[in-house]
């Protein structure tokens, strides 16, 4: 009976213990969470990365906010038609016409880990991180029949998939937190596609997509945000 009673509070205290763990680790991972959703006003950027003609240029404060400013003013309202893609794939495309071109700005997102200087005194950190943008709207063997079309007759490159990086080191002050977000600048495509159906038979089917925008070397256009706060 005594042995019993020791085997039950053993098994009772590695079921609390357990416990403890367990709730330990929800509460941590909440907490991760939480700061990764992390908001910022515009009195929070410091500065940036601002990419003109495939050249970076360091923006000040005063620039960088400036230039969020801008990208805020102008709207983006895109509708996506979204074609069915098993339909397309039986289908084979003899012709691409492009009628509209955009340039919009994409959403505003965060593209590395929060660093939060929770000692008392400044530490210097390097901070990194990416983010990898892909084309919307079509089937993906659409997509790259819109992709060439639209890269030779225009100016500008589009790529059915593109990432962008960036790596600052800096001086985070105690309490401060610091991020790295990016803007990209994304291509709308209006059209259409001739499809053939067989026996001589084909159809036109309109579609609205969009595109991250490259440079020359491959990465995303866009502007680069440093978030301190």
């Amino acid at each position: 009976m005594i042995n019993r009673f020791k085997r039950f509070n053993a098994y009772l205290i590695l079921a609390i213990c357990f416990t403890m763990v367990l709730s330990s680790g929800i509460s941590f991972a909440q907490s991760i969470d939480e700061e990764f959703n992390d908001e910022f006003n515009l009195e929070d950027i410091c500065g940036g990365i601002k990419i003109i003609d495939g050249n970076s240029y360091v923006m000040t404060k005063e620039e960088a906010q400036a230039e969020y400013l801008k990208e805020k003013k102008l709207e983006k309202n895109i509708t996506v038609i979204e074609n069915d893609e098993d339909e397309i794939t039986t289908q084979v495309i003899v012709g691409t016409e492009i009628k509209k071109t955009t340039t919009l700005n994409g959403e505003n997102v965060r593209i590395s880990r929060i660093e939060h200087n929770e000692t008392q005194d400044p530490i210097e950190k390097t901070v990194s991180g990416s983010k990898t943008y892909t084309a919307t709207g079509l089937a993906s063997a659409s997509l790259k029949l819109v992709a060439d079309k639209v890269n030779a007759s225009t100016s500008y490159s589009v790529s059915t998939s593109s990432t962008i990086s960036d790596s600052t080191k800096i001086t985070i002050q105690p309490g401060k937190r610091f991020y790295i977000t990016f803007t990209p600048k994304m291509l709308k495509v209006e059209g259409r596609q001739l499809h053939s159906l067989g026996k001589g038979m084909s159809k036109w089917e309109d579609f609205t997509t969009e595109f991250p925008r490259v440079l020359d070397n491959g990465i995303t256009d866009g502007n680069i945000y440093y978030i301190t706060k």
